[in-house]
C-alpha cells in the first residue's frame, strides 16, 4: 500500500488539462507528460496530502466541477483539490459544509413535564415551555404533538424557548398539555470520524451528490440545487437537500455513483438508477431508486460512460459489463 498509485484525470479548460498522481500524502501533477515543479514556490514537485494514507488508495472515489476536484474515502473527511491561477498552484483543504444530514442511530422518545405552547401554526414556529425542558443538544431534534404537528428545533434560546421549522403544522397555537407531546431525540450527523464519511461522490443537475458511507452504506443524499455543501433538508421544496436509501432483499454497499442521462448507483449486489420522466428534474418528492440488474460492482474500479451506455467490472472481477 505505501507504493500505491491512484490516477484522476483533470480537465481545467480546453487547453489545460492534467493527470493527478496520487501516492500516500502526496499529489504529483502531471501536465503534457512531464510533472510540473514548484508546486506553489515551495521548490517541491508535489502537493502535500497527508490525510490520504497509501491504504486509502484503491477505494478513492472523485468528481469534478470547473477548478475543484472533489474525493471522498470512507475514512476520509472529503478533501477539496483546487487548481490555482497557473499549473503549478493547488491547494487541498478538508470540506466545510454548511450542514450535514442528520440520523438518529439511537433514538429516544421521552414524555418530558409541562406544557408547550407554538406561537404559529406552521412554518418557523417558535415555542414556549412551562418548564425548564430544553438545552443547547437540544438542536437538531424533534417535537411531536397530539392531535397533530411535528417540528424540528433549529435554535436553542433557552431551557423553555426554542425556535422550530415545522415539518408537519400544529392544529392551532393553544398549549399543548403534558403527555400530548414527546420529545424525539439522537439525532447526529451521519458523517463524522466516528461514524465514517462518503464513499461515493458525483454532480448531477445542479447538485452534489454523496452515496454510502460506513455507518449507512445503501444511502445516497443530495444537496440543495446550487448550494453544493448544504445538505441539511428544511422544507421539502423542489430544490430541497434530498436522501435515500436503497431498501431491497439484500445489502446494497454503495462503491460508485455517475451522472448520465440519469443518475446511476452502483453497488455490491446490484445497479440502480434514478427515473425521471422527460425533462423532470429530481426532487425529494420524485427520488426513488429502481433496479435494473444484479450483477452487482467489484470495488476500486471506477465505471466509465461511454455513448452507449455505462461500463463496469462485475463484483468478482471476472467480467466487464454494460449497463
Amino acid at each position: 500500500a505505501a507504493n500505491g498509485v491512484r490516477l484522476v484525470p483533470f480537465e481545467f479548460s480546453v487547453s489545460d488539462s492534467y493527470m493527478l498522481c496520487f501516492v500516500a500524502g502526496r499529489m504529483y501533477v502531471i501536465k503534457a507528460g512531464s510533472v510540473v515543479a514548484n508546486i506553489n514556490g515551495s521548490g517541491n514537485n508535489y502537493l502535500a496530502v497527508s490525510s490520504i494514507t497509501g491504504a486509502m488508495l484503491p477505494n478513492l472515489c472523485w468528481t469534478q466541477s470547473a477548478d475543484t476536484l472533489i474525493i471522498v474515502h470512507p475514512d476520509l473527511e472529503p478533501l477539496k483539490i483546487v487548481r490555482g491561477g497557473t499549473d503549478a498552484t493547488w491547494t487541498a483543504s478538508t470540506i466545510t459544509f454548511d450542514s450535514i444530514p442528520q440520523y438518529a442511530f439511537t433514538l429516544t422518545v421521552t414524555n418530558p413535564a409541562g406544557t408547550i405552547t407554538p406561537d404559529r401554526v406552521s412554518g418557523n414556529v417558535r415555542i414556549t415551555a412551562s418548564s425548564g425542558v430544553f438545552s443547547a443538544a437540544s438542536v437538531n431534534q424533534y417535537i411531536n404533538a397530539s392531535p397533530q404537528g411535528r417540528a424540528k428545533i433549529v435554535s436553542y434560546v433557552s431551557s423553555t424557548v426554542v425556535d422550530c421549522v415545522t415539518e408537519y403544522p400544529f392544529f392551532n397555537t393553544s398549549a399543548i398539555a403534558n403527555g400530548s407531546w414527546d420529545y424525539e431525540s439522537g439525532y447526529e450527523n451521519v458523517w463524522s470520524s466516528s461514524r465514517g464519511w462518503p464513499r461515493t461522490v458525483t454532480f448531477h443537475e445542479g447538485r452534489l451528490f454523496f452515496g454510502g458511507s460506513k455507518s449507512r452504506p445503501s444511502t445516497v443524499w443530495g444537496s440543495k440545487v446550487g448550494i453544493f455543501f448544504d445538505f441539511q433538508a428544511t422544507e421539502s421544496l423542489d430544490d430541497d437537500a434530498i436522501d435515500a436509501t436503497l431498501d431491497t432483499n439484500q445489502l446494497n454497499i454503495i462503491v460508485d455513483m455517475t451522472s448520465s442521462r440519469d443518475l446511476q448507483a452502483f453497488t455490491t449486489g446490484g445497479e440502480f438508477y434514478v427515473p425521471q420522466s422527460g425533462t423532470d428534474p429530481i426532487t425529494p418528492a420524485t427520488l426513488v431508486f429502481k433496479a435494473v440488474s444484479r450483477n452487482g460492482m467489484r470495488p476500486g474500479t471506477r465505471v466509465q460512460a461511454l455513448d452507449t451506455g455505462t461500463l463496469f467490472i462485475q463484483r468478482q472481477g471476472k467480467a466487464l459489463n454494460e449497463f
